[in-house]
């Protein structure tokens, strides 16, 4: 691949946790390809993440929005600005990490004349590079299999996240106006989850979060807009203060709070993921859900899960009423905070 003089590079997933999970490989690419031109395609919802972690790098916001959305005509008029944009980056090499119909689509119209992605994905006729991946191993380590077949050593480093100043100061700002001490202890908690055998019951979290406010913590609920009738339920549920933040932080402030909290709690979703690659400890709440496929990657990290006769499963068509988490206890799960609450101390 000598003559490669622009990389391109879609990552293109809807879902948070994937664009996280993937962030190793990405930076694994552009470390092989430190001396040409590199471009990264992410989803326009996850900018923030994009800024932070390849600053000096050339974002391409894929417009999932505009190109969901309105009327045929605007849809069309959208995806060919999009095609024009990607062409006009003259891309040598696409490498598709995320291998659906879109991005294997636009890998494909890019240009590109090496086009590398997985053999199994929903196009592959599209590359002309495949890449046959192992099954059962971590998402991370499929992603880093692809990247490995441009050449690139393979190489699971986090790179440090760059916030911008103005994240930090923002977030500052809805801190105090929210009444929370920043050089107190904060411990954020995500008490949603995108789909329901993923989700520990509300009225535990509640009990769970009273625990830790009697111990001296701030609690803070993050979560997004579609998390906000959760959160409010589990603030009713509290007989303690606690400070909702659910649909009110920009991915940025989200990422400075992360970094700032003793402790993240949630459920298996993106803030899950994207807390532990800010280096905080990290307690994550499993479901049907595999953990060695796809746990979080940072490294101060516990995976906890109730007891259940069931095998692993995707969670759907489930007869047992999802008691694979239900089952999960609080007392379980106020040992596994404590432990890592001692790690964060010692």
């Amino acid at each position: 691949m000598n003559n490669i003089k622009t990389v391109i590079v879609f990552m293109m997933d809807k879902h948070m946790g994937n664009l996280v999970v993937s962030i190793p490989a990405i930076q694994m690419l552009r470390d092989f390809f430190r001396e040409k031109d590199f471009k990264l395609v992410i989803d326009e919802s996850y900018s923030d993440i994009a800024r932070a972690f390849f600053p000096d790098e050339e974002i391409v916001s894929f417009p999932r929005r505009r190109l969901k959305g309105g009327g045929l005509y605007t849809r069309l008029i959208s995806y060919l600005r999009f095609i024009k944009r990607l062409r006009a980056l003259r891309p040598s090499l696409s490498i598709d990490l995320e291998c659906r119909q879109a991005s294997a689509t636009f890998a494909f119209l890019s240009g590109a004349v090496v086009r590398v992605g997985k053999d199994s994905g929903e196009r592959p006729y599209l590359y002309n590079k495949r890449v046959r991946l192992a099954p059962g191993v971590h998402k991370m380590w499929n992603y880093i299999e692809i990247a490995r077949a441009t050449g690139a050593p393979p190489s699971a480093v986090i790179p440090q996240p760059r916030f911008l100043p103005q994240w930090a100061e923002s977030l500052r700002k809805k801190l105090e106006a929210a009444g929370i001490d920043k050089d107190g202890e904060i411990i954020s908690i995500h008490p949603s989850a995108g789909k329901i055998y993923k989700q520990w019951p509300l009225e535990k979290f509640a009990s769970l979060s009273d625990l830790l406010v009697d111990k001296g913590y701030e609690v803070c609920f993050v979560g997004g807009v579609e998390d906000k009738d959760n959160v409010k339920k589990v603030v009713h549920l509290m007989r303690n203060e606690s400070c909702d933040f659910a649909g009110r932080l920009t991915l940025g402030e989200l990422m400075v709070l992360f970094r700032m909290s003793s402790l993240y709690i949630g459920n298996d979703s993106g803030p899950l993921h994207l807390a532990s690659v800010m280096d905080t400890p990290v307690v994550g709440l499993y479901g049907p859900a595999d953990e060695e496929r796809w746990a979080p990657i940072g490294r101060r990290v516990i995976v906890l899960r109730g007891d259940s006769p069931c095998e692993k499963c995707k969670g759907r068509d489930c007869e047992h009423d999802y008691r694979c988490i239900a089952r999960l206890g609080l007392d379980e799960v106020m040992q596994g905070v404590e432990s890592m609450l001692e790690g964060v101390g010692a």
